[in-house]
């Protein structure tokens, strides 16, 4: 193709630096205000985080993992409190990104 072509089909690269994917990088952040706008002013609700698991509800399902008392419930009763401690709320981290601290 054309040398026009090719310089253009780079903006597709994320770490291009031509005319074009500076240009499609400003599209695409343009469009995505534009609906996060959008969704505010038709009250649409924006917030897609799970529900938080807390160490209170950890406790519960370890309090009926322990109720069983099998050795499988010991490893489960493990990985609910290690996911917990190492997640936690792990949906809150995509709202630290620098898109979505933008708006």
């Amino acid at each position: 193709g054309q040398p026009t072509s090719k310089n253009f089909l780079m903006c597709l690269d994320v770490g291009a630096s031509t005319d074009a994917a500076h240009w499609l990088r400003g599209l695409k952040n343009n469009i995505k205000r534009d609906l996060f706008i959008r969704a505010i002013r038709n009250g649409e609700i924006i917030d897609k985080s799970e529900t938080p698991l807390y160490s209170e509800h950890t406790k519960m399902i370890n309090k009926a993992f322990a109720s069983e008392g099998s050795s499988k419930s010991v490893m489960y009763k493990f990985a609910v409190t290690s996911l917990q401690r190492s997640a936690g709320r792990s949906s809150e981290v995509a709202f630290l990104t620098v898109d979505s601290l933008q708006w």
